[in-house]
């Protein structure tokens, strides 16, 4: 476990890839045996984030408020995601239009290009 594979899956989360429970019960797994005197900086950084989950899972905050409790701990990161569209047509199959678009996440902010 490291800090850019956190964000990584924060990332991720982010971008719809992974759910937050998927996202939860990751960490709690690869942060099962996770010591203070081994990293403390890692240590304080899962234990935030496992805060943030329980209270989360708990019903006292938001998924809103819990993604913003989170984006500052996804750093930046840049992703590709492939897109499709439909656009029914009257009396016509659909029109079907793929599109590759790029985002970067950014303190929570998703911005996406197509």
């Amino acid at each position: 476990m490291s800090k850019i594979k956190i964000q990584d899956r924060l990332a991720e989360y982010f971008a719809g890839l992974i759910s937050i429970q998927d996202f939860a019960d990751w960490l709690a797994k690869e942060s099962a045996s996770l010591r203070a005197d081994n990293d403390e900086e890692l240590f304080n950084l899962v234990a935030s984030l496992l805060n943030s989950l329980d209270v989360y899972f708990d019903g006292h905050i938001s998924r809103f408020m819990l993604r913003s409790e989170l984006a500052p701990f996804a750093g930046r990161k840049e992703f590709e995601q492939k897109v499709l569209f439909a656009e029914p047509r009257p009396h016509h199959d659909p029109l079907f239009i793929s599109a590759q678009s790029r985002g970067q996440l950014q303190s929570g902010q998703l911005a996406v290009a197509v």
